[in-house]
């Protein structure tokens, strides 16, 4: 199900950073959020629901890694956000992630996540 203004998330980790993400994004943003806490529901939910966005929690997935590799080849056209320590950067860019936010603070990512979907 698409939200209104068309900007649907996917949120996937099973840390409290991503639950309180997840609703700070959607009151403040208006985006249809869904989250999953596995890296097996994340690649269930892509496929069914195909969101604009998928944002993975280096901290909770269990393959961050090879959850991005696996979006990007397999879910053109949706755009990857990875959420991790200063340190992981790289190496998520080079799995394919399209944008890298870093940061401890809910609402410091709901910033720098809200600007990056505007």
């Amino acid at each position: 199900m698409r939200c209104t203004n068309g900007r649907t998330l996917l949120l996937v980790g099973d840390s409290p950073r991503i639950e309180k993400l997840a609703q700070i994004l959607a009151k403040r943003n208006g985006f249809e959020i869904s989250v999953v806490r596995s890296d097996y529901e994340a690649g269930a939910e892509v496929t069914r629901s195909e969101p604009d966005t998928v944002i993975i929690d280096m901290e909770s997935s269990s393959d961050p890694l090879g959850l991005c590799r696996w979006v990007g080849d397999s879910a053109k056209g949706v755009r990857l956000v990875v959420i991790g320590d200063e340190d992981q950067e790289k190496t998520a860019l080079a799995a394919g992630a399209d944008a890298y936010v870093s940061g401890k603070s809910p609402a410091g990512l709901r910033k720098r996540i809200a600007a990056l979907l505007a």
